[in-house]
C-alpha cells in the first residue's frame, strides 16, 4: 500500500498507527532518503560538488536542515537534489520492498511511507493507493508546533510536492485529518480492515 499526503498532513502519523496498532510493516522513504546519502560515499561527494561545503557539518554530515531551506525556495536546486539522492533511494526502497514482499502472518500488507510516491513513480508498483489529507492551515499550525516553521516556510513545502488535488484524483483511498487524533485512529481502523479483505481477496483470486 502506498501512503502520501501534503507535508505535515499527517502520513506519518497514519503510517506509526498501523505499524504499532497492528503490526503491518512500514518502509519509510524518507528514511532510504538518509540512508542514500549516509551509506554512500558518491552520493555524498555529488551534494558537496553540487551545493557546497557550506551544507556539510564538520565536513562530513549533510546539514539536511539547511539544504532543505534551500531546496524548498530554489526548484532548480530541488531538482538537482532529487536528481543526485533519487536513484540511490530508490534502489534502497525497491530492495525493502522485495524483502517485504516474502510477507508474515502478523503483516498481511506492507505500507510504503512516501511524501514523493508520484513524483518517484512508486505508484504504479501498489496495489493501493492512501492519500492523507488537511487543509493548508492545519498543516501550518501542526508544523509550527512540531518543527517550528513559520507559515511562509510550511506553504513552501506544500506546494514543491505534487498538489493534494492531483494525490487524491490517484488515490484509492482518502482519509481526511483535519480533525482529532481520535478521529484519525478511527479512520486508520476502518482504514486497516478495508486493506485486509483486499489483501484476502487477492491470494484468493492469484
Amino acid at each position: 500500500m502506498g501512503l502520501t499526503g501534503g507535508f505535515a498532513a499527517g502520513k506519518s502519523t497514519v503510517s506509526r498507527l498501523l505499524h504499532d496498532q497492528f503490526g503491518v510493516a512500514v518502509i519509510d522513504v524518507d528514511q532510504a532518503g538518509r540512508r542514500a546519502v549516509e551509506e554512500s560515499h558518491a552520493v555524498r561527494t555529488a551534494l558537496r560538488d553540487a551545493f557546497g561545503d557550506a551544507y556539510f557539518i564538520d565536513g562530513a554530515t549533510l546539514n539536511r536542515k539547511k539544504l532543505g531551506a534551500r531546496v524548498f525556495h530554489d526548484e532548480q536546486a530541488r531538482l538537482l537534489l532529487n536528481r543526485i539522492v533519487h536513484p540511490a533511494m530508490l534502489k534502497i526502497v525497491l530492495a525493502e520492498m522485495k524483502q517485504a514482499a516474502k510477507g508474515t502472518p502478523q503483516a498481511p500488507y506492507v505500507v510504503v511511507d512516501a511524501a514523493l510516491l508520484y513524483e518517484l513513480d512508486l505508484h504504479k508498483k501498489m496495489d493501493v493507493v492512501v492519500t492523507v489529507w488537511a487543509p493548508l492551515s492545519v498543516c501550518q499550525r501542526r508544523a509550527g508546533r512540531r518543527d517550528g516553521l513559520t507559515k511562509a516556510e510550511v506553504a513552501a513545502r506544500y506546494q514543491a510536492q505534487w498538489s493534494t488535488t492531483q494525490k487524491i484524483a490517484g488515490a484509492d483511498y482518502t482519509l481526511d485529518n483535519s480533525g482529532t487524533r481520535a478521529d484519525l485512529q478511527a479512520m486508520v481502523r476502518h482504514l486497516h480492515y478495508q486493506l485486509l479483505d483486499r489483501a484476502q481477496q487477492k491470494r484468493r483470486h492469484s
